[in-house]
């Protein structure tokens, strides 16, 4: 063989041999790569299992908290009352895990207005439309979408005058829907009606709930806020007081409100009001290595039996 010929097949053979290393390294760097991929996948499965496994550990310490306390004074007692200084009310802050942490919160969900309250089978709650209104005002809200709302739930096609507004009007907007013409499901579907700005539902969410029952407002949980909606002419100042005095001594009856009240020289409702509470919602919060999970659970006390009716999850 000449030797320019014998060069010529040993550059070839040189640039197949690299060539095929080339691959094989590609090759292991996938494997290991898919490997990693996999392991990774695995774990996170592992770990997102066990933050599962912790917030439903969470739930049924809320629902033992929740029994305890009803049980403590009788689930028949109709003294029974419900305050922020009870263990329930207590938050288990950033307890330590054998891999992680977790932190819960309860909190009393009739100590805001039930707005699933606006509407009966006999039409519009009179009562509760004035608090809502109320409330708005006090928040700087327009008290006029308090009729859209009306019109978001009723069955009816006919918009309230003349604030309201029914399917015709969300059938315009450029992403057009219909109206839910039921109770509504949760507080966040305020984001929908007509007149409610983003900025407005930031200040209306923590004082407003849609619960599936018609509910009271517990007294001692009650922000001053929903106090002072509630009490007409009283203001947010004076309903602070309110909260200052009932911190050191929970009212055990509504009486014992109507009483202050009235020494107040104040005047109101007493429709929808108590002392005591049968709707929680549980905030809790689980961190797992690289794994987080958050969830907000609905819970539901009645007699001796606590229930989870809704839970929203978020990671």
């Amino acid at each position: 063989m000449r030797p320019l010929m014998r060069a010529k097949q040993q550059g070839v053979a040189l640039i197949t041999a690299i060539l095929v290393l080339a691959l094989a390294v590609i090759a292991a760097t996938s494997i290991s790569s898919e490997h990693q991929l996999f392991m990774r996948r695995v774990e996170n499965s592992v770990f997102g299992s066990n933050a599962w496994a912790y917030q439903y550990a969470a739930e049924n310490w809320a629902k033992t908290v929740l029994r305890r306390d009803l049980m403590a004074s009788g689930p028949d007692d109709v003294d029974v009352f419900d305050h922020n200084e009870e263990d329930w009310a207590m938050p288990l802050t950033s307890m330590a895990l054998p891999v992680g942490k977790i932190s819960a919160q309860l909190r009393d969900e009739q100590a805001k207005l039930n707005i699933n309250n606006l509407l009966t089978d006999d039409g519009v709650d009179i009562v509760c439309k004035k608090r809502l209104q109320r409330i708005f005002s006090l928040l700087a809200v327009d008290p006029n979408i308090v009729d859209a709302i009306i019109d978001w739930m009723d069955p009816d096609i006919t918009p309230t005058l003349p604030y309201g507004a029914e399917d015709q009007y969300y059938n315009q907007l450029a992403s057009p829907y219909l109206t839910a013409g039921q109770s509504i499901h949760d507080i966040s579907e305020l984001r929908l009606i007509k007149g409610v700005t983003a900025e407005d539902y930031a200040k209306l969410q923590p004082y407003l709930t849609a619960l599936p029952l018609r509910t009271n407002v517990n007294l001692n949980t009650a922000s001053a806020h929903v106090l002072a909606a509630i009490v007409p002419d009283m203001s947010v100042s004076q309903a602070q007081d309110f909260v200052r005095i009932r911190e050191s001594e929970p009212y055990q009856h509504i009486q014992d409100f109507i009483s202050q009240v009235v020494l107040n020289n104040l005047q109101l409702d007493a429709e929808d009001l108590a002392v005591k509470s049968d709707f929680f919602t549980l905030s809790s919060e689980v961190q797992i290595e690289k794994s987080y999970l958050q969830q907000s659970s609905l819970m539901h006390r009645a007699n001796t039996q606590v229930a989870v009716i809704k839970r929203l999850t978020g990671q």
